[in-house]
Protein backbone atom coordinates (compact mmCIF):
# COMPACT_ATOMS: atom_id res chain seq x y z
CA UNK A 1 0.00 0.00 0.00
CA UNK A 2 1.23 3.67 -1.15
CA UNK A 3 0.76 6.65 1.03
CA UNK A 4 1.04 9.48 -0.26
CA UNK A 5 3.21 12.72 1.50
CA UNK A 6 2.54 16.30 0.01
CA UNK A 7 5.63 18.75 1.38
CA UNK A 8 5.02 22.48 1.30
CA UNK A 9 7.98 24.55 1.31
CA UNK A 10 8.47 26.76 4.38
CA UNK A 11 9.64 30.55 3.56
CA UNK A 12 12.93 31.64 5.53
CA UNK A 13 13.38 34.73 7.83
CA UNK A 14 17.31 36.25 7.91
CA UNK A 15 17.79 36.63 11.90
CA UNK A 16 20.37 39.44 12.41
CA UNK A 17 22.55 37.75 15.52
CA UNK A 18 24.34 40.23 17.72
CA UNK A 19 27.35 38.84 19.69
CA UNK A 20 27.90 40.83 22.68
CA UNK A 21 31.57 42.44 23.07
CA UNK A 22 33.74 39.92 25.28
CA UNK A 23 34.64 40.89 28.65
CA UNK A 24 38.36 41.73 28.85
CA UNK A 25 40.13 40.76 31.94
CA UNK A 26 42.52 43.69 32.97
CA UNK A 27 44.54 44.68 36.71
CA UNK A 28 43.98 47.97 39.25
CA UNK A 29 46.92 49.57 37.60
CA UNK A 30 45.77 48.60 33.77
CA UNK A 31 42.60 50.74 34.74
CA UNK A 32 44.83 53.75 36.37
CA UNK A 33 46.64 53.71 32.89
CA UNK A 34 43.23 53.31 30.64
CA UNK A 35 41.79 55.79 32.67
CA UNK A 36 44.44 58.79 32.29
CA UNK A 37 44.40 58.27 28.76
CA UNK A 38 40.87 59.32 28.80
CA UNK A 39 40.65 63.20 28.16
CA UNK A 40 37.83 65.62 28.78
CA UNK A 41 34.40 64.47 30.05
CA UNK A 42 33.64 61.03 29.06
CA UNK A 43 30.85 58.92 30.26
CA UNK A 44 31.64 55.39 32.20
CA UNK A 45 29.54 53.02 34.13
CA UNK A 46 31.15 50.79 36.65
CA UNK A 47 30.31 47.84 39.59
CA UNK A 48 31.22 48.85 43.03
CA UNK A 49 31.76 47.29 45.88
CA UNK A 50 33.01 48.56 49.31
CA UNK A 51 32.94 47.60 52.93
CA UNK A 52 30.49 49.92 55.03
CA UNK A 53 33.08 49.78 57.81
CA UNK A 54 35.09 52.22 55.95
CA UNK A 55 34.99 55.47 57.57
CA UNK A 56 32.07 58.23 56.76
CA UNK A 57 29.72 55.34 55.30
CA UNK A 58 28.37 53.58 58.49
CA UNK A 59 28.12 54.21 62.15
CA UNK A 60 28.72 52.19 64.99
CA UNK A 61 25.56 52.43 67.35
CA UNK A 62 21.54 53.37 66.42
CA UNK A 63 21.40 57.47 65.82
CA UNK A 64 18.22 57.06 67.93
CA UNK A 65 18.25 54.15 70.24
CA UNK A 66 22.55 53.97 70.80
CA UNK A 67 21.95 50.12 70.28
CA UNK A 68 25.20 48.53 68.35
CA UNK A 69 25.48 48.16 65.08
CA UNK A 70 25.07 44.46 64.20
CA UNK A 71 26.38 44.73 61.15
CA UNK A 72 29.42 46.44 61.72
CA UNK A 73 32.50 44.91 60.37
CA UNK A 74 30.36 42.53 57.80
CA UNK A 75 28.33 44.75 55.86
CA UNK A 76 29.51 45.43 51.83
CA UNK A 77 27.36 47.45 49.11
CA UNK A 78 27.76 46.92 46.01
CA UNK A 79 26.30 48.92 43.12
CA UNK A 80 26.28 49.75 39.52
CA UNK A 81 26.98 53.43 39.13
CA UNK A 82 27.03 55.71 35.82
CA UNK A 83 28.41 59.00 35.51
CA UNK A 84 30.83 61.61 33.75
CA UNK A 85 35.00 61.71 34.40
CA UNK A 86 36.94 64.57 33.66
CA UNK A 87 34.33 67.26 34.56
CA UNK A 88 34.79 70.71 35.89
CA UNK A 89 32.72 71.13 38.85
CA UNK A 90 32.72 74.55 39.92
CA UNK A 91 32.07 75.96 36.07
CA UNK A 92 29.10 73.32 36.25
CA UNK A 93 27.39 74.04 39.12
CA UNK A 94 27.67 77.47 37.93
CA UNK A 95 26.41 76.69 34.61
CA UNK A 96 23.11 74.98 36.20
CA UNK A 97 23.09 78.05 38.19
CA UNK A 98 22.33 80.01 35.35
CA UNK A 99 19.99 78.10 33.64
CA UNK A 100 18.05 78.01 36.87
CA UNK A 101 18.12 81.89 36.76
CA UNK A 102 20.42 81.96 39.44
CA UNK A 103 23.44 83.81 40.22
CA UNK A 104 27.21 83.05 41.60
CA UNK A 105 26.55 84.02 44.71
CA UNK A 106 23.81 81.31 45.49
CA UNK A 107 26.91 78.80 45.39
CA UNK A 108 29.18 78.37 48.46
CA UNK A 109 31.90 76.97 47.96
CA UNK A 110 33.35 75.00 50.85
CA UNK A 111 36.58 73.71 51.53
CA UNK A 112 37.31 69.83 50.27
CA UNK A 113 39.05 67.15 52.31
CA UNK A 114 40.37 66.28 48.36
CA UNK A 115 41.74 67.74 45.31
CA UNK A 116 42.03 67.49 41.69
CA UNK A 117 45.34 65.60 40.12
CA UNK A 118 46.07 67.18 37.15
CA UNK A 119 48.30 66.87 33.99
CA UNK A 120 51.50 68.23 33.56
CA UNK A 121 49.07 70.11 30.97
CA UNK A 122 46.68 71.63 33.73
CA UNK A 123 43.91 69.27 32.42
CA UNK A 124 41.99 67.38 34.33
CA UNK A 125 43.09 63.83 34.83
CA UNK A 126 39.78 60.95 36.08
CA UNK A 127 41.67 61.24 39.72
CA UNK A 128 41.82 62.87 42.82
CA UNK A 129 44.05 62.71 45.89
CA UNK A 130 43.55 63.23 50.15
CA UNK A 131 45.06 66.50 50.51
CA UNK A 132 46.51 65.43 53.71
CA UNK A 133 47.82 62.05 52.41
CA UNK A 134 48.13 62.20 48.34
CA UNK A 135 48.95 58.98 47.80
CA UNK A 136 45.74 58.16 48.34
CA UNK A 137 44.08 58.23 45.08
CA UNK A 138 40.48 58.04 43.85
CA UNK A 139 38.11 58.11 40.78
CA UNK A 140 36.71 61.70 40.65
CA UNK A 141 32.84 61.42 39.57
CA UNK A 142 30.08 63.23 39.08
CA UNK A 143 27.18 60.90 39.18
CA UNK A 144 24.54 60.41 36.64
CA UNK A 145 22.86 57.38 38.32
CA UNK A 146 22.84 54.61 41.10
CA UNK A 147 21.12 51.14 40.04
CA UNK A 148 20.90 47.63 41.75
CA UNK A 149 21.93 48.91 44.84
CA UNK A 150 22.10 46.10 47.42
CA UNK A 151 23.85 44.91 50.80
CA UNK A 152 25.48 42.19 51.58
CA UNK A 153 27.98 40.39 53.87
CA UNK A 154 31.17 39.31 52.75
CA UNK A 155 30.05 35.99 51.85
CA UNK A 156 27.38 37.44 49.68
CA UNK A 157 24.44 36.76 52.01
CA UNK A 158 21.53 39.51 51.53
CA UNK A 159 21.27 41.96 54.07
CA UNK A 160 17.75 43.82 53.89
CA UNK A 161 18.38 47.65 53.25
CA UNK A 162 15.59 48.53 55.41
CA UNK A 163 17.90 46.83 58.17
CA UNK A 164 20.87 48.69 57.32
CA UNK A 165 19.72 52.15 57.45
CA UNK A 166 19.39 53.15 60.90
CA UNK A 167 23.10 52.61 60.96
CA UNK A 168 24.00 54.56 58.04
CA UNK A 169 26.03 57.79 57.53
CA UNK A 170 24.27 61.09 56.85
CA UNK A 171 25.13 61.99 53.10
CA UNK A 172 25.40 65.36 52.16
CA UNK A 173 22.47 67.50 50.37
CA UNK A 174 24.51 69.72 48.16
CA UNK A 175 22.41 72.36 49.38
CA UNK A 176 25.81 74.35 48.83
CA UNK A 177 25.35 74.83 45.42
CA UNK A 178 21.84 76.38 45.40
CA UNK A 179 20.71 74.18 42.72
CA UNK A 180 16.91 72.66 42.92
CA UNK A 181 18.76 69.65 40.93
CA UNK A 182 22.46 69.32 42.21
CA UNK A 183 25.37 67.52 40.89
CA UNK A 184 25.95 64.87 42.54
CA UNK A 185 30.04 64.74 43.22
CA UNK A 186 31.54 61.86 44.42
CA UNK A 187 34.62 60.53 45.00
CA UNK A 188 34.96 56.24 44.54
CA UNK A 189 37.82 54.03 45.94
CA UNK A 190 39.49 52.37 42.77
CA UNK A 191 41.00 49.15 44.44
CA UNK A 192 36.90 48.50 45.15
CA UNK A 193 36.00 48.92 41.39
CA UNK A 194 34.86 45.34 39.74
CA UNK A 195 33.99 45.49 36.50
CA UNK A 196 34.11 48.71 34.52
CA UNK A 197 32.45 49.67 31.04
CA UNK A 198 34.72 51.98 28.67
CA UNK A 199 33.77 52.94 25.03
CA UNK A 200 31.00 50.57 25.21
CA UNK A 201 34.26 48.07 25.78
CA UNK A 202 33.60 45.69 29.32
CA UNK A 203 36.08 45.05 31.59
CA UNK A 204 36.73 42.80 34.65
CA UNK A 205 39.43 44.20 37.37
CA UNK A 206 41.33 40.98 38.84
CA UNK A 207 43.32 42.89 41.20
Amino acid sequence: MKTAVKTRTEKTTDVTVKVAPSIKMISTDDLVKMLMLEKGATIISFTHCTTMSKSGKMVQKDRKTKNANPYWGDCFKTQDANGMINFHYDKGVLRRLEKEGKTADDFKQGESWHMPILRPDGSLTPFCCKKSDPRQIYIRFMLNASNNVRYHTANGKKIETESVKPYLAKRSDYANQGLEKPLIFQVWGIDDVKFITINKQRYQITR
